[in-house]
């Protein structure tokens, strides 16, 4: 998926190189804001201490569709870069309580530290949906669809401030398709998906399609319930692990 879709670059599915990040994949572009504006955002807020400027190596191709420097991506994106700024600035004002074999443990509130993480990751998210939507025309429908149903199933997850660790992501994504979807596929006909990955496919359809149905406000009542109480929440993270974790097959 991070491949070059329409095949005009190194980064061809078929012909490049292992881990080639095309500038002209949709997830790659994403991946990217979600990524350098994280990476930005703690330099700027002195999070991660450095007495240089930093200034990212731009790419040949679509050199325009990014930011590359602290000072760029805040004059084109400031609400995303601020966003993930306030997550860095929260770890910045966190004091140590003690201290356990000569580290200083720290008095975080886990739940507030998730919260703001989640905001910078959506915000980053937007703004790839918002430039590189176009990209996905050069996929399969069925590729295509899924794509979306996927990220729309995310924001349920990150409402509920689901805790984001190596376990949780790998059991989140266990399911995740291995491989791009192809026109003539359905979810019930591939031969090469674990039950777990055919799981995965639905149920992310699912979700999409019921919040499509009510016009949006599935996932506006959505937030407003989980966003109302802890009690709330941990029900939220329940369901939407019982629903993307269940069966738990390979």
């Amino acid at each position: 998926r991070f491949s070059d879709p329409s095949n005009n670059s190194v980064c061809a599915s078929d012909t490049g190189p292992p881990g080639c990040i095309s500038a002209n994949s949709g997830w790659g572009g994403v991946n990217f804001f979600v990524i350098a504006m994280n990476f930005l955002a703690a330099v700027e807020s002195k999070f991660l201490n450095v007495s240089y400027e930093i200034v990212l190596e731009p790419r040949v191709e679509n050199k325009t569709s990014f930011c590359y420097s602290v000072k760029e991506c805040r004059a084109s994106y400031p609400g995303a870069l601020q966003t993930a700024k306030e997550f860095y600035q929260y770890l910045q004002s966190r004091r140590p309580d003690s201290t356990l074999s000569n580290i200083s443990v720290y008095n975080t509130n886990e739940e507030r530290a998730t919260l703001l993480m989640w905001k910078a990751h959506r915000a980053a998210i937007n703004i790839g949906l918002s430039k590189f939507s176009d990209r996905s025309w050069y996929s399969s429908e069925f590729e295509r669809n899924f794509t979306m149903n996927f990220l729309t199933s995310t924001e349920f997850y990150e409402s509920t401030i689901c805790f984001s660790h190596f376990n949780s992501s790998r059991s989140f994504l266990v399911g995740f398709p291995h491989r791009l979807l192809k026109d003539g596929e359905t979810t019930l006909s591939i031969n090469d998906f674990t039950i777990r990955e055919k799981a995965f496919i639905t149920l992310s359809k699912f979700i999409s399609d019921l919040n499509d149905i009510t016009g949006g406000w599935f996932l506006i009542y959505w937030k407003l319930t989980v966003e109302s109480s802890s009690l709330h929440r941990t029900f939220g993270r329940f369901l939407v692990n019982t629903l993307l974790l269940i069966p738990n097959l390979k």
